[in-house]
């Protein structure tokens, strides 16, 4: 790392050399960085410290087929080192930071995390430019500049050949302050408490001996960045990376966007694993198709045998059709979800000026003859329920939904419910086993946001009677 800089003005011209050194000691052609830390795949978080996977442990079978319970199989996969799970079972999490999350709105079976979670946690801290279903729950919430106060990448990943940035258009509102300059005053006063208590190296619990003493130092590079130089951090990436020609940071500002000229050397685009044409289209995996580049599988091919004791104790070694079992209790309706077309998840879910352009308030789309069977009308109060939990909201009859079919468009905040519960109060989202598998192959371990166990609402069993009036 390098030394004090007194003169912040200079502090472009010495990142350069900062980023050469971390790009030889952070990166290897080729590879994920070497310098990480151990992650926790979200959906195992929720199910072992927050209480979700009671709701399908203590259930009935509901005709999932299991040789062993799900904890079993997580004791086994966590034994044998195909999963991680920070903090370990046993070991209550005490602090939690939500941060580009609302976690309250979209886990599966969230009531858990008020009942299970919250108990534990000394303090529950919430980073977000709005209100929200998880800021009601914060012990603090700390405001954060939203996109247009801010400038910032948007969409990074070569998954679209372009990148784009947002340009700051105003002041951050009210004390509002960007992500980075958040954390970078958090880390700041961490290492000042650190020094005045004498605290300096702490083992993690990933078993990473972090210094607190100079644990500020480190993020400011010596001194080379303070807490409004996030744009100095952003033109240096984007610049060093080399990822977009000789493009520099003030033609990229100015247009707005930038195409790709070849993928970045970390495991995230893994999936494209092709040369981006300057002129054409993106063709994913040419680097194996063409070049000849083995697969990251066990067989270094495109694989669809899992030879991997899950997959055979389950028999799903090649990809089969299986029945879908009755998650939430014997009932007759299966809850299917959609995307909203009006928000990106619940950005703009509960804004006044987007919700005049679709039905304001949740609902749930039924079809004609089970609303018709049920004594239910267009815009009536709706109970819905199974063993799992409950949640109130409007019906909306149309002619598109199969008999036996409802669905709920996703992203509700949990304060646009009224009476008991929202919309994943009915689902359980139990873990399938396979799903826990590891070992070698790139293809069945977890990498950052790929390759962990999912949450699922598509197959929730439910039931729905009209009520006279919302409760």
């Amino acid at each position: 790392m390098m030394k004090m800089i007194g003169d912040r003005v200079a502090a472009g011209e010495h990142l350069e050399k900062v980023f050469q050194d971390l790009g030889t000691v952070v990166f290897r052609p080729g590879s994920v960085p070497v310098r990480v830390g151990i992650q926790t795949p979200g959906t195992l978080f929720w199910q072992v410290h927050a209480g979700v996977s009671e709701l399908s442990d203590n259930a009935p079978d509901w005709n999932r087929g299991l040789k062993r319970t799900v904890k079993e199989h997580l004791d086994e996969a966590l034994a044998k080192g195909w999963q991680t799970c920070i903090p370990k079972p046993g070991d209550d999490p005490r602090i939690l930071f939500s941060i580009i999350s609302n976690p309250f709105r979209r886990v599966r079976g969230n009531q858990k995390l008020t009942e299970v979670l919250l108990p534990k946690l000394y303090k529950y801290v919430v980073l977000d430019s709005r209100m929200n279903s998880s800021t009601r729950f914060a012990d603090y919430v700390l405001p954060i500049a939203s996109w247009y106060e801010s400038t910032r990448f948007k969409w990074v990943t070569p998954l679209s050949p372009y990148l784009v940035v947002t340009n700051k258009a105003t002041p951050a509102l009210g004390q509002s302050k960007t992500d980075y300059e958040t954390i970078y005053l958090l880390t700041k006063k961490i290492q000042e408490r650190a020094i005045a208590r004498g605290i300096k190296v702490v083992k993690s619990t990933q078993g990473l001996d972090i210094n607190f003493s100079t644990i500020y130092d480190e993020m400011s590079m010596g001194g080379a960045v303070g807490e409004n130089d996030s744009e100095v951090l952003l033109k240096q990436t984007f610049e060093h990376g080399k990822q977009f020609g000789e493009v520099t940071w003030e033609q990229f500002k100015e247009k707005g966007f930038a195409r790709f000229t070849r993928m970045p050397m970390a495991g995230g685009p893994a999936g494209n694993s092709c040369d981006i044409p300057k002129n054409d289209s993106v063709v994913a995996l040419t680097f194996h198709t063409v070049r000849k580049d083995p697969y990251p599988t066990t067989t270094r091919r495109i694989q669809f045998y899992l030879d991997h004791p899950l997959y055979h104790e389950y028999d799903e070694v090649l990809p089969r059709h299986k029945n879908p079992p009755t998650i939430g209790g014997d009932y007759p309706l299966i809850l299917t979800g959609g995307k909203t077309r009006w928000s990106i998840h619940s950005a703009w879910r509960d804004s006044r000026i987007m919700m005049r352009l679709h039905r304001a308030e949740p609902y749930v789309v039924i079809s004609v003859e089970d609303a018709a069977r049920r004594g239910i009308k267009e815009m009536d109060w709706i109970r819905v329920h199974n063993d799992t939990g409950e949640f109130q909201a409007r019906a909306a009859v149309s002619p598109t939904m199969q008999p036996g079919q409802t669905l709920m468009y996703h992203a509700w905040e949990r304060h646009q419910f009224r009476g008991k519960g929202d919309m994943n109060s009915v689902s359980a989202s139990p873990i399938n086993p396979v799903e826990l598998a590891g070992g070698p192959g790139q293809h069945l371990t977890y990498h950052m946001s790929e390759g962990q166990a999912s949450m699922f609402d598509r197959e929730s069993r439910v039931e729905i009677e009209r009520m006279e009036a919302a409760s």
